[in-house]
Formats: structure tokens, C-alpha cells, sequence
């Protein structure tokens, strides 16, 4: 469908308006993420008979009509009046009581004490008290979440004393310093959305330097809030700043060029973390998002290999290692390229682009501290390229009667010593 025809096909359902959880419309067009759960399942496995059940924020019914639970025994609530609406006119008939409630109001549910054997909240907020008060004793609460603060108080309920990171970082930091952790990656996932990440990086980190062990801060936050700006200043050792890598080379390819921009923020003591290597993968993965396009060849992954190592990422293996093709092995294994990445002054490259092609042709330059220049050439499009460098671009004026000698850092040999420029033909990623 062309572009007229997808803003007319919106501008037609928008005109529709919404009632009830029914998204069947969106069949073909949207993909529900897998959960590690079957709710529906779980759900069913306290439906015994005679169980009073209440369903909170039930939309229209939908999930709750394909349980099949007697509707004498069965209550909802529905705060939004499009829904509320829907559920008189759908559930009240078939015996199944209706109420109106909203919890973010402060209002009490509209039930008495020791009401219900099972409450449901799929994904309807609640006050965490009201449940427990309808709920008679020894009934269950089963909710399904999305969102930072959305089961928190009930999280602290259920685990009091339990340290949570959030507001909890000493604690946790003190516990990970006395299993003897080394490398804490600290994910951003479910933090609160009003507090600024920053603030909460540096709380981490001041944690674990008052540990009393020295363990790696691994800050990951997925490049949200321009983070490589303010990173440094936390005290984290590395951070991540792209989205999650997956195997194959478009991504790869996306990762790199977004970081192009950023080499500059990345040193000593702070590193850009472009994510994981999926070198050796493959497409076996057990992750779906990762493994979902296929894979790399072998010369792909040994370009992103190159890649990573000369902009100074760490360098973390992904595949499964028992199982390491000898290709994998020999580009994993790469002395000079991991020396290159390991180079004390960890300075990022500078890039200089082939004129006649630069969005895909390029030399990235990274000076090392030996006095010696790493020097890897890119090519990301589908067909082989020719790159020039000039020497001018790097410093050398011819004038100086001064040239560069080339070592290959994969067949291991001298290619020999080269004034003013060096051209090569570069294959295709």
C-alpha cells in the first residue's frame, strides 16, 4: 500500500474510535511481544468452582468472557466511560456485576470486605491495600504488568527487606561486594520515569566504590539521554549506547555508523559499548530478538570484529564459544587487531571518507600509543570500492619527505613503505 493509501486507512480507523481491549483489527500488522508466561493459563489454574472472581479494568470483557467462569460469581470494574458504557451494555445482561471504579482517583473498590477468592489486573493499575481488603483470606491477586512503577508497591510488599537496586543501590552494592562480584552490567529497565538516569548512574556507582571491592560498572541505558555526554562524570567504566545488536549485517552496519559521531566521548576509564559481538553466531542465537534476520558470513563478522576493535568497544563474545567454527576462531583470535583495541591511551578513531563514495567507503584512523597509526578500511556497501588515502588528510605533508610503512594485520606481512597516499580496492562488507 502506497503512502495516500496507509494516511487514509488511518485517518479511517482513527475516525472509529476505541471501546473494549479488542485489537483484533491490528491482526497481520502487529506482532504481540512472546512472554515467558501464558497469563490466560495461570488465570485458569485458580478457577475453581465456586471461585468469586473479580476482573479490574476488564475493558470490554474480552479476555474475561473466554475463561468461561460462571457469570453469577463473576464482578468487573471499569473506570474509563467509553468501556464502562461497553460492559453495561455486554456483561450486565449476562448476570456478571458492574461497577465503576478508577484506582488512580483514591477511591475505595466498590465491594465489601472478603468479597473474592481471585482478583485479576491485566494491566490495570491499582491500589495494592483495596485488593487486599476484598480479597477474603487466603484468596490470590494475580496481575500482569508493563510500565517502571506499575507493581512496585507490591514488589516491596511481597519482598520487604530485599534489596531492589532502586533506592536500594548501597545495599545491593555491599551484597554484590561480598559474593565477590567483579562486572555489574546495571540495565535502565522499569526505574522510574520521572528521575533522570543520570542521577541514578551515579548513585550506583558511588555504591560500588564504597564497597569495599572494585567491580566494573557497566552502565546500560541503551544511548537514551545522551548519555555519552554525562557518563564519564558518573564514574561508570563503560556504557552502552546503541539499541541491542542483532546477527546480521544491516545491524552491525546501523550500530557502527551511529557511533561514528561519538568517538570522541569514549577513553581511559569510560568506554563506548556498541554492545556485545555476535561474531561466530551464525543465526543460533536462543535469544529471538537477536537471532530473528538471519546471520552474518563469515567476512561480515570478521568486518565487524575489525570494527569494534578499532573503535575501542569491548570486545565481548557472544556466540557459544564450545562450538566456535575455525573462521570464528581465527577472527576472534586476532592478536593484532585485540592489541589495537587494547591500547593503553584508548583513543577513538577519526574517519576519513573516500570523496567519490563516502557514505559507504571509508579509513579510520586511530593513533596508538607507540606512535603508530591503526588504519582500517570500510566498505559498506555491495559492491568492491576503491579507497585513496591521502596522507595530507592524516597529518604528513609531502613536503616533509616523510611516508607511512603498511603492515597487514591478517596475512601478518609488511606490504611495504608508501609516500603521499595508499590506494587499495576494498571488497564489499
Amino acid at each position: 500500500m502506497n503512502r495516500e493509501g496507509l494516511l487514509a486507512q488511518w485517518r479511517h480507523e482513527a475516525s472509529l474510535g476505541m471501546t473494549g481491549w479488542d485489537f483484533s483489527h491490528l491482526n497481520g500488522r502487529y506482532l504481540p511481544p512472546v512472554l515467558p508466561w501464558d497469563y490466560a493459563a495461570k488465570v485458569r489454574d485458580f478457577l475453581k468452582p465456586g471461585v468469586r472472581l473479580l476482573d479490574m479494568g476488564t475493558g470490554g470483557g474480552e479476555f474475561l468472557l473466554t475463561l468461561g467462569h460462571p457469570y453469577a460469581l463473576t464482578s468487573v470494574t471499569e473506570g474509563w466511560p467509553p468501556n464502562l458504557a461497553l460492559c453495561q451494555q455486554r456483561l450486565a445482561p449476562l448476570g456478571i456485576t458492574v461497577k465503576e471504579y478508577d484506582s488512580e482517583q483514591g477511591q475505595p473498590l466498590p465491594f465489601p470486605d472478603d468479597s473474592f477468592d481471585l482478583v485479576l489486573s491485566r494491566h490495570e493499575s491499582y491500589d495494592l491495600p483495596e485488593v487486599r481488603r476484598v480479597l477474603k483470606n487466603g484468596g490470590y491477586f494475580l496481575t500482569q504488568q508493563v510500565g517502571g512503577e506499575n507493581d512496585l508497591p507490591l514488589i516491596r510488599r511481597l519482598l520487604p527487606g530485599y534489596p531492589g537496586s532502586f533506592e536500594h543501590e548501597f545495599d545491593d552494592a555491599e551484597q554484590f561486594a561480598a559474593w565477590g562480584v567483579d562486572y555489574l552490567k546495571y540495565d535502565n529497565c522499569y526505574k522510574p520515569q520521572h528521575v533522570d538516569g543520570e542521577i541514578l548512574y551515579k548513585r550506583m556507582s558511588l555504591a560500588l566504590r564504597n564497597s569495599g571491592r572494585d567491580i566494573v560498572l557497566s552502565a546500560c541505558n541503551w544511548g537514551h539521554e545522551d548519555v555519552h555526554s554525562w557518563i564519564r562524570g558518573s564514574g561508570a567504566q563503560l556504557f552502552r549506547s546503541t539499541g541491542d545488536i542483532q546477527d546480521n549485517w544491516q545491524s552491525v552496519k546501523n550500530l557502527f555508523l551511529s557511533q561514528l559521531d561519538k568517538t570522541a566521548f569514549s577513553g581511559p576509564y569510560c568506554h563506548n559499548d556498541i554492545d556485545m559481538l555476535v561474531v561466530g553466531m551464525h543465526g543460533s542465537s536462543n535469544n529471538e530478538f537477536i537471532g530473528a534476520l538471519g546471520a552474518c558470513t563469515d567476512i561480515e563478522y570478521r568486518t565487524h570484529f575489525a570494527l569494534w576493535a578499532i573503535m575501542g568497544s569491548p570486545l565481548m563474545i557472544g556466540c557459544d564459544v564450545r562450538n566456535m567454527s575455525a573462521a570464528t576462531l581465527e577472527t576472534l583470535g586476532n592478536e593484532d587487531l585485540i592489541r589495537i583495541n587494547q591500547d593503553i591511551e584508548c583513543r577513538g578513531p577519526y574517519c576519513i571518507r573516500q570523496w567519490n563514495n563516502p557514505e559507504n567507503v571509508m579509513a579510520l584512523v586511530k593513533p596508538l600509543s607507540d606512535g603508530t597509526l591503526a588504519i582500517c578500511f570500510v566498505n559498506l556497501g555491495d559492491v568492491k570500492s576503491e579507497m585513496s588515502l591521502q596522507f595530507w588528510d592524516m597529518g604528513i605533508p609531502y613536503a616533509a619527505n616523510r611516508g607511512l610503512e603498511f603492515y597487514n594485520c591478517y596475512t601478518k606481512e609488511n606490504e611495504g613503505k608508501f609516500a603521499e597516499r595508499y590506494v587499495a580496492v576494498v571488497e564489499p562488507h
